[in-house]
């Protein structure tokens, strides 16, 4: 916003100063390489695996794109963990609209109250809220404290790695 608010400020209009902007940002992310700064945090693909053998569906819904997300768990070697993949190029709105969640599940065929929706963030939290879904479960791996998740989330873990315990 700030760089679009740049070209705007030297004579371009708004939409030309997002689109300058957009591809700028369109080329900096298609020059990067799988995963894309994407780190696989310890027992999280064990975690995976042993909820995948209890028959349990995984779905991702990424702010990132499709492809990005999918690239980046080849590279990681969890893809075939994942039963769906759905990204914010698959929908209308993102987070913290239930757009994404929505999609995962049309595509997954699940109802609402068969899906748990796991994030790090509010915006995560508010998703799963807004698409009102079994229940959300905050984990401390992202920028938000376990304060803020409480608050609004139905459980709070330190890490994907410990949901066997749920």
């Amino acid at each position: 916003m700030i760089a679009a608010a740049a070209f705007y400020l030297h004579g371009f209009s708004w939409s030309e100063a997002r689109q300058i902007v957009q591809r700028a940002y369109n080329e900096a992310d298609d020059s990067m390489k799988p995963p894309y700064g994407m780190i696989l945090l310890e027992g999280v693909r064990e975690t995976l695996t042993l909820l995948k053998q209890h028959g349990l569906k995984l779905a991702i819904a990424s702010t990132d794109i499709h492809r990005r997300t999918e690239e980046s768990f080849k590279t990681l070697k969890i893809a075939s963990l994942f039963d769906v993949i759905v990204g914010s190029d698959d929908v209308a709105f993102g987070k913290p609209l239930p757009d994404l969640i929505l999609e995962a599940l049309r595509k997954t065929k699940l109802k609402r109250n068969e899906a748990v929706m796991v994030g790090d963030s509010l915006s995560d939290i508010q998703m799963g809220r807004n698409a009102k879904v079994k229940a959300c479960i905050g984990v401390l791996t992202g920028f938000t404290t376990r304060e803020k998740l409480e608050q609004q989330a139905d459980a709070v873990v330190a890490s994907v790695a410990e949901l066997h315990a749920l």
